[in-house]
Formats: C-alpha cells, sequence, structure tokens
C-alpha cells in the first residue's frame, strides 16, 4: 500500500525542492507564506500567476492530491505551455520514477 503523506510534509519538500532547483528567493518565501504558487517563470523571470491559472492549480490540486510548488511558461511549437513541478501524494513515487534527491543535488551542482 503506498503511503499518503500530509500538507505539512509536502511543504516541507517542496520548500526544500526550489531551494535545491535554485528557484527565486521571493518565489520561495511566497510559497513559505501562502501556501501556493503566486508567480510562474518564463525567460528566468518570475510574473504573477493570473486567477484563472491559480483556479487551475487549485483544481488539480484537489482532484489529484498533489502539491504544486512552481510553474514555468514556455512557448512550444503549439503555443504557450504551463508546467507544473508537484510534489506526490505518495511516498513512493521516488521509487517508482527513479529520480531521488541525490540525483536532483547532483543536477544543480553540475549547472
Amino acid at each position: 500500500m503506498r503511503k499518503k503523506i500530509d500538507r505539512k510534509e509536502a511543504m516541507g519538500e517542496a520548500i526544500e525542492r526550489m531551494q535545491m532547483l535554485g528557484l527565486a528567493p521571493e518565489a520561495i518565501s511566497d510559497f513559505q507564506k501562502t501556501g501556493k504558487v503566486g508567480s510562474y517563470m518564463e525567460n528566468g523571470q518570475c510574473f504573477p500567476l493570473d486567477a484563472a491559472e491559480q483556479e487551475r492549480i487549485q483544481e488539480l490540486e484537489e482532484e489529484w492530491g498533489f502539491l504544486v510548488y512552481a510553474a514555468i511558461r514556455n512557448k512550444t511549437a503549439y503555443g504557450r505551455m504551463m508546467c507544473y513541478i508537484i510534489v506526490s501524494a505518495y511516498k513512493q513515487v521516488e521509487a517508482m520514477t527513479g529520480i531521488s534527491k541525490s540525483t536532483l543535488v547532483r543536477a544543480k551542482k553540475t549547472q
């Protein structure tokens, strides 16, 4: 059986990941204060999320149980695409994906 994590544990994990990924300090502090993503990254800059995008994130979190801690918008051949970075509601996702914290740290150090 997969073990669920609570929101407090997910918040701690999200903040740790945000720091490892080198996200903007203001994005991290805003997330710590509100528990919500308030901005997205595009071309290395932070921009505020609009109300519709914040509502979409809330819907996804409620439907799937994960925690969105960052958003990235990119231009693609099909138009603009918003990507969400999440902490799963389950502890076993790391084992299923094969991506560990040490992998994230190594990737950050090589940049």
